[in-house]
């Protein structure tokens, strides 16, 4: 990306300098507002290119439309890395400010190393704060743990996917099947 900016500016002063001085000086590129807004790019294109943290991103927040099948895992730390801890996945997502994301008909998926399936909870829909890996809905959500004998539904929860940790904080009921 920085051989690209350096290849544009390079192009852009080899086409300027074919211009007379009187051409040029009508020419827009040398108005005062085009030169911070170049030098502006040319300054944050680096940074944004050498992320010391780049896997820490799991998705980038376009600036508007829908995302399709939207997924953010969780792994395990090592030596398991290659392994999910955790996904929240949704039939689509809308993104908001600064890493939230709008997601319906999410469902959150805890897996053991194992890889077994420890928990299934699903709920029409709910806010995904990237930068937080936490979930939150004031809306129902009904929860399965491993082979579904135990389900818990309720209003309201909190998806703390980092740590693993589901809480439903209103109207909860538990079933449980022997």
């Amino acid at each position: 990306m920085l051989k690209q900016n350096k290849m544009a500016i390079f192009l852009e002063k080899t086409r300027l300098s074919k211009f007379t001085t009187s051409t040029r000086q009508k020419h827009c590129w040398e108005s005062k507002i085009w030169v911070p807004l170049i030098l502006g790019f040319i300054l944050v294109t680096p940074v944004i290119a050498l992320d010391p943290q780049p896997s820490s991103h799991y998705a980038a927040a376009p600036p508007f439309g829908r995302i399709l099948e939207f997924e953010i895992p969780e792994f395990y730390p090592p030596p398991n890395e290659n392994r999910i801890k955790s996904i929240i996945r949704g039939e689509q997502a809308e993104p908001k400010n600064d890493g939230l994301f709008w997601i319906q008909q999410p469902t959150i998926v805890l897996v053991s190393l194992t890889g077994e399936t420890n928990l299934v909870a699903q709920a029409s829909e709910c806010y995904y704060d990237l930068s937080k890996r936490c979930a939150w809905s004031t809306n129902w959500i009904i929860a399965q743990i491993g082979d579904g004998k135990v389900t818990i539904h309720g209003e309201g929860f909190t998806w703390k996917q980092d740590e693993a940790v589901l809480t439903i904080t209103n109207s909860v009921k538990a079933k449980i099947r022997f």
